[in-house]
């Protein structure tokens, strides 16, 4: 009897130290993830500072995205962003003008691990953009392209699932030789599964 005990006991913890191994593993091996973003966006439109001109330049942005992890260092994202807005206006002759971008992106992301709890994260990739323009005086026009998308944020692990970051990213919009910058900066919250 004290045989089938011992033995009882043995196979329990044995069984109770898989499964928390196999728990810990788990939590581990989350390697997809959706994200969701919200915050700033600057659209340098090259008109602040001209005479007469009055620009404004930011808006909110959001984004969501998903992705998958290989390792902890190394992951694949895609997902939309909406960049928002920019007005310039001429006062004395009541003319105004306003641009929206918003697009899809796609790249890796390289995480160093800081802490068990605090990450930093660069990414980079290729950013499919449309870019609206219009004006008061009736005219329209939209253009498109491929151009690179580049950033750095952190993020904070609140629990195996979710993390709470923050992060700054430019995307380029590159059309008829002419540049146009948008940086976004902003909050993150990431679901992995």
């Amino acid at each position: 009897m004290k045989q089938i005990s011992k033995t009882s006991l043995s196979l329990a913890i044995l069984l109770a130290t898989t499964v928390i191994g196999s728990t810990a593993h788990a939590a581990e091996q989350r390697p997809f993830f959706v994200e969701a973003g919200v915050g700033m966006s600057s659209i340098d439109t090259g008109l602040d500072g001209e005479p007469g001109v009055s620009v404004d330049e930011e808006d909110v942005f959001f984004s969501i995205g998903a992705g998958y992890s290989f390792n902890k260092m190394f992951a694949i994202e895609a997902g939309y962003i909406d960049l928002g807005e920019a007005e310039a206006s001429v006062p004395a002759v009541g003319y105004t003008a306003t641009v929206t971008a918003d697009g899809f992106y796609f790249g890796p992301r390289l995480t160093l691990e800081i802490t068990p709890q605090f990450e930093a994260y660069g990414r980079v990739g290729m950013f499919a953009w449309d870019a609206e323009g219009k004006d008061s005086d009736g005219f329209s026009a939209s253009d498109d392209g491929t151009d690179v998308y580049f950033g750095i944020g952190a993020a904070y692990k609140i629990s195996d699932q979710v993390s709470l970051g923050a992060d700054w990213t430019r995307y380029t919009l590159e059309s008829d030789g002419d540049d146009l910058d948008v940086d976004a900066f902003g909050a993150k919250l990431k679901f992995n599964f």
